[in-house]
């Protein structure tokens, strides 16, 4: 083994700004329509709007600040380190529908591609990514959260 290099590290930039912002311009369309639409039914679509504006704009907040907090613990030092080799690997099957998952020095981890984790770790091996059973890694944790991921270089 050669060392360890960083394939995964979490950076604020990796937090759904775009998305935050998709509730706050359905709000302001939704003002506009009711505001200035002389159609009968353009009350309507803009109660729609407002309903669905408001909803996204909490729910990505909501999602935001949790995210927000996993990348502010990291970069403050309050992530836990483990080190060692994967065993008990499951691969994500090519038709996804499960998580992949692997164990390290007993803590068991699961993430998948296909959903949001926000700035956690969730490259599985059917786009590419480098878990795999005996593969030596270091890796940083907020909670089940992989905010940083190491892995040994292969060798010469």
């Amino acid at each position: 083994m050669n060392g360890l290099h960083t394939v995964f590290e979490a950076k604020w930039s990796d937090l759904p700004w775009i998305m935050m912002l998709i509730g706050p311009a359905i709000l302001v369309l939704a003002y506009v329509v009711a505001r200035h639409s002389p159609k009968p039914h353009s009350k309507a679509v803009a109660g729609l709007a407002l309903i669905i504006g408001t909803f996204w704009t909490i729910f990505m907040g909501m999602l935001f600040f949790q995210s927000a907090k996993v990348v502010k613990d990291f970069r403050s030092g309050a992530a836990q380190t483990l080190e060692g080799d994967v065993t008990d690997f499951r691969p994500m099957p090519a038709t996804g529908h499960a998580t992949e998952q692997f164990t390290l020095n007993s803590v068991r981890f699961a993430y998948s591609n296909l959903e949001f984790h926000g700035p956690c770790f969730d490259r599985t091996v059917t786009v590419g990514g480098p878990i795999k059973n005996g593969l030596h890694v270091r890796l940083s944790r907020v909670g089940n959260c992989i905010v940083k991921l190491e892995v040994a270089d292969a060798s010469k």
